[in-house]
């Protein structure tokens, strides 16, 4: 247990120190501001992420035989590729919409945090896929090897935001949080790769941030062609969310089926 009483430390270290530097670099009401637009992110991410581990949890952990790695890899490579595309389409969806959850969810004074929101999601996107050594730390029961990721983002974290912020304090710890995130997604595929003979879904993931990338785009040009009210905004992120949630349950079925026949 103590390792991941540790991580929770580092973990909050990395995602929250960011009020108290925000708060003396700019003042309180910028730390609420951007709370507000982050969370317009983090929150239906992680949201995301809980119902994919759920759903997807037995995949990997219903098939491990503890006295033989190569079953333990071979249950992490099919659940890697499912969550690690699903992950990847899902925060192209949030990229897309992440201006049009503004109209929709807060109010005129809090319209300005819209621009720095794409790396709000793309910072999301590479936290989620970073948990996929947290998963394999449970398929192996070691937790330790969470720590090495959590320290490299505790210590990135507050150093970018003092570089990057005082220029521009919403857009900067923007930044700042996404490149954090990504340094932890960084120590956590060499990390993976150096400690089990893994293979990485990289077809599947390509494919994925392409069509995430294509979403992303189909956003921004209605955001910056179609009138910005509440209906548009709606109207908007629902065909966006209908279309990605057929790319998930395709996803989701063709793997569902490969699962059932190695049963």
């Amino acid at each position: 247990m103590w390792p991941q009483v540790l991580v929770g430390v580092l973990w909050w270290v990395q995602s929250q120190s960011y009020r108290f530097q925000l708060a003396e670099i700019s003042n309180v009401a910028t730390v609420g501001l951007f709370f507000a637009g982050y969370a317009l992110c983090s929150v239906p991410m992680q949201a995301f992420e809980a119902a994919v581990n759920e759903y997807f949890g037995p995949m990997l952990y219903g098939k491990i035989d503890m006295n033989s790695q190569s079953t333990v890899v071979q249950a992490w490579n099919l659940y890697a590729s499912v969550y690690i595309p699903s992950i990847l389409i899902f925060g192209g969806f949030l990229a897309a919409c992440a201006p049009f959850l503004v109209v929709l969810a807060l109010g005129s004074e809090f319209q300005a945090v819209g621009t720095i929101l794409i790396w709000a999601a793309l910072g999301e996107t590479a936290r989620a896929l970073s948990t996929v050594n947290h998963a394999l730390g449970i398929a192996k029961v070691d937790m330790r090897r969470l720590l090495p990721p959590a320290l490299a983002g505790a210590l990135a974290a507050p150093v970018l935001i003092q570089v990057l912020a005082p220029g521009e304090p919403l857009l900067g710890t923007a930044i700042a949080l996404c490149l954090a995130n990504a340094i932890v997604l960084v120590v956590v595929y060499v990390l993976v790769s150096l400690s089990a003979p893994v293979t990485w879904p990289w077809k599947r993931a390509l494919a994925a941030a392409s069509l995430g990338a294509a979403v992303i785009l189909a956003g921004r040009a209605a955001f910056d062609l179609l009138p910005r009210t509440p209906v548009v905004a709606l109207a908007v992120c629902a065909v966006l969310g209908l279309f990605v949630l057929a790319v998930l349950y395709y996803i989701s079925r063709s793997s569902l089926a490969a699962v059932t026949a190695k049963s």
